[in-house]
């Protein structure tokens, strides 16, 4: 099912490279400044399962009226609310002579901190952004980057950005076999995620005005260690008071393929054990694909000899059907 969650946005933002011969020619009583709701495509905000804005989260917006134009404009969320103000106050948008074209986009880098002055640079081992984060913001480490654009006019200054997912969502969820009374791999710092083989991109590099993601560099082996800095942690998801199973999620550059399935280790640090399975998105089981705004959801249920993936899932953040509804082997 998809939800939208909406927020009310006041656009009050300091001006980047506008034209202020326009706004000193509009009259006090003219002067219309663009009104702003925003909402996410998909289940989930971001790589978390929150269904809302989180205190600490930054946007940032472009976009173009008459002769004004507006750059990597920086907008604080309000907490305990679901509006945003501006990082300053020097100015608003305004309406300039023509209708408005804007586009918005998450997380927010500052103009002078983008990779020459147009891109953010993701790095999918480190699961963050390795441009300049802003002092104080939590959460904009992560590199689910969202984009949406909107139009208005004085007349109807109201901008409604529905903002959607650039990048694609892989999802672990361990549960416990034969040989395990508990769920295994609770602690991340006794388990490493890899693949197998040289088949995904290492970073990706995404353009804030427009949107685009795009692949950084030569395909390469993943390795998702818990032990690095900073950590991705597992999420215990539990039924009745009980843990059913262990989540871990990844955020992964859209547009991969690995053509005969996406080999994936599990290695368990304690015992010096490695389980490995095969991941597939088709139905023929021929290969792995990421798409933009899709989540892959694997259930890999661990026994003391092997692991077997026993349910799959395609979601949008958007949703679609994997193969045998996930069910694959995985053997040590």
């Amino acid at each position: 099912m998809k939800k939208n969650y909406f927020l009310a946005v006041s656009l009050l933002i300091a001006f980047a490279g506008c034209d202020n011969t326009e706004i000193d020619s509009i009259a006090d009583n003219e002067q219309v400044a663009a009104e702003v709701s925003a909402g996410i495509d998909g289940l989930k905000t971001r790589v978390t399962d929150d269904s809302e804005w989180q205190t600490g989260d930054v946007i940032g917006i472009y976009g173009t009226s008459g002769k004004l134009t507006y750059t990597a404009c920086r907008y604080n969320l309000i907490e305990g609310t679901n509006n945003f103000e501006p990082n300053s106050s020097f100015s608003t948008i305004y309406y300039g002579a023509a209708d408005g074209e804007f586009s918005a986009y998450y997380p927010y880098v500052e103009y002078s901190k983008l990779t020459n002055y147009k891109t953010i640079e993701g790095n999918i081992i480190k699961q963050q952004k390795t441009n300049y984060s802003p002092t104080g913001v939590r959460g904009q480490d992560r590199i689910d980057f969202l984009y949406a654009t909107a139009k208005g006019t004085k007349e109807s200054p109201e901008l409604k950005f529905q903002f959607a997912h650039k990048m694609s969502k892989l999802v672990i969820r361990l549960k416990a076999g034969k040989g395990f009374t508990t769920v295994p791999f609770t602690s991340w710092y006794d388990l490493t995620f890899s693949s197998s083989a040289n088949n995904l991109h290492s970073k990706v590099i995404f353009n804030p005005k427009d949107g685009t993601v795009t692949p950084d560099g030569a395909v390469d082996k993943l390795a998702f260690l818990y032990t690095a800095s900073p950590r991705v942690s597992g999420k215990e998801v539990k039924k009745d008071g009980v843990i059913e199973y262990v989540e871990f999620v990844y955020i992964l550059c859209p547009g991969e393929s690995a053509q005969g399935g996406l080999k994936f280790d599990l290695h368990y640090v304690v015992d010096d054990i490695t389980y490995t399975t095969q991941l597939y998105t088709d139905e023929n089981k021929t290969k792995f694909e990421t798409k933009e705004g899709t989540q892959y959801i694997y259930t890999v249920t661990v026994n003391k000899t092997e692991a077997k993936v026993t349910d799959t899932s395609i979601n949008d953040w958007n949703s679609a059907v994997l193969p045998d509804n996930g069910e694959v082997d995985a053997n040590s």
